[in-house]
Parts: C-alpha cells; structure tokens; sequence
C-alpha cells in the first residue's frame, strides 16, 4: 500500500488533522477537502518524549496531537486548524 502523492495546501480553504500515536511514535496528515475527495498536503512523524511515552493511550494521544499539531501549524502560516480529529487509521 503506498500514500496518496501531495497537493499544494491552500491558505484559504480550511484544514482537517488526523493524528494517531503507535509504540512512542507520533504519526500525523494534514488534509484539504478536494471536491468530496480528502487531499493529503502534508504527512508528519515525530518521536514522543521520554516521560510521555509512559502515559496512558488516552495521554498519549494527546502529546501525539500536541507534537503534530505543532508541525502543521507551520505549513498553515500558524493558521488555526479548525477540527482536529484523533483517528485510528494508520497501521
């Protein structure tokens, strides 16, 4: 199975984050609504700290949000993200 290839994000249409957290890992896609279709503009992956790594699943996740939202935020001009969605679709 391979990603769906990048589009160029557009400041001006809203954006939609789905965030998951696996074995320590923050896994995050940043998406744009195409028609009915949700384009990718960005994929991230970052490391969880030592201390959160230690959490609970329901902790975790949080962090995993806190560290991707962080990354995205650059890519949308620190723009709000308006929904931010916990979702378990990454394997």
């Amino acid at each position: 199975m391979e990603a769906p290839a990048l589009g160029l994000p557009d400041l001006v249409k809203p954006f939609q984050l789905y965030v998951h957290e696996r074995r320590g890992v923050a896994l995050g896609v940043l998406t744009q609504l195409l028609g009915a279709w949700k384009r990718p503009v960005a994929y991230f992956s970052k490391q969880l700290d030592q201390v959160s790594k230690g959490w609970p699943a329901c902790l975790r996740a949080v962090a995993a949000t806190a560290l991707v939202l962080g990354e995205a935020e650059k890519l949308t001009l620190g723009g709000v993200v308006p929904r931010t969605s916990l979702a378990n679709r990454f394997y």
